[in-house]
């Protein structure tokens, strides 16, 4: 085994094709770079939309404290709401049929769960 493959602190466990072994880790961070070489950062996400899944009312959070425009849509990909100026911070979604909707703001795409109430 090719042991610069290993992180510190983990020991080779021998046949890892043995599908019984398992490994339990604790306290471990992992941060995974998506859309570029290694070493490209990604911006971090801009805003926090809650609770989801959600039933009543839908909070948009901006991250800095700055609004950010969003726009929300359908598995069919209509439009449900738009913010241009990300000034509506909350959203009521009581007659949104339950399903899946995305958010969108900046480049980043959130999955919103509406639920019963």
């Amino acid at each position: 085994v090719d042991n610069s493959y290993i992180m510190p602190g983990i020991e080779d466990f021998g046949n890892t094709e043995d599908p019984t072994r398992e490994i339990y880790l604790e306290n471990v961070a992992f941060r995974v770079v998506v859309g570029g070489p290694l070493g490209t950062e990604v911006p971090s996400l801009t805003i926090s939309p809650f609770p989801n899944p959600v039933s009543a009312q839908l909070n948009i959070k901006p991250k800095d404290g700055e609004p950010r425009p969003y726009t929300i849509y359908d598995a069919g990909q209509r439009v449900i709401f738009t913010s241009p100026t990300g000034a509506d911070q909350w959203v009521d979604v009581t007659t949104w049929a339950e399903g899946i909707y995305l958010l969108k703001s900046e480049g980043h795409t959130y999955k919103i769960i509406k639920k019963r109430p």
